[in-house]
């Protein structure tokens, strides 16, 4: 696996303006309707878990900033903006990608990103869909393009994690 094909971009991009949340891909922009105030919790729930199991259990690991631009390499003009990622071991891109879904956006978010990941070398990418209340997992590397779909309160165990379990109670407790 090529650990170079993903890089993040910080500060002014000139070909998706800053005041959008829009993506681009192989040079098309999509309109990205951003995060409501039910997926900013989630993901501050998410930021919260994972700030502290870094600190207890893997200190180089990175936790990227909401919807930080992530360039990919070898993808024409290519810019997404996932709601959160985490990278392992001071790598230079992302080993899990979680994403908000929400009702304008669905399609770009359950197909397309998730192939487009895939093929970038994300291990693993969550699909979390507050209004159905799921969450999809992927674990590319073990089971492909296949979810693990969660809809009922039980422990979801990260995949690029053996020790890490989050709730599935907690991830929707304010929706």
């Amino acid at each position: 696996m090529d650990n170079q094909k993903m890089r993040f971009e910080k500060g002014e991009n000139e070909q998706v303006g800053d005041a959008t949340h829009n993506e681009l891909i192989n040079g098309v922009e999509y309109a990205n309707s951003g995060m409501d105030e039910v997926g900013e919790n989630i993901i501050r729930f998410f930021y919260s878990i994972l700030g502290k199991y870094r600190l207890n259990h893997r200190p180089l690991d990175r936790i990227g900033d909401p919807n930080e631009t992530l360039v990919i390499e070898g993808m024409e003009n290519t810019q997404l903006k996932p709601a959160l990622t985490m990278t392992m071991n001071g790598q230079t891109f992302p080993d899990w990608v979680i994403e908000i879904a929400n009702p304008e956006d669905e399609e770009m978010t359950y197909l397309a990103k998730t192939g487009i990941y895939k093929e970038a070398g994300v291990r693993e990418y969550w699909i979390i869909d507050p209004d159905k209340k799921v969450v999809l997992a992927y674990f590319f590397e073990k089971n492909g393009l296949i979810p693990a779909i969660y809809d009922s309160a039980q422990r979801i165990r990260v995949a690029i994690y053996k020790d890490l379990f989050i709730s599935y109670s907690d991830i929707f407790k304010n929706v």
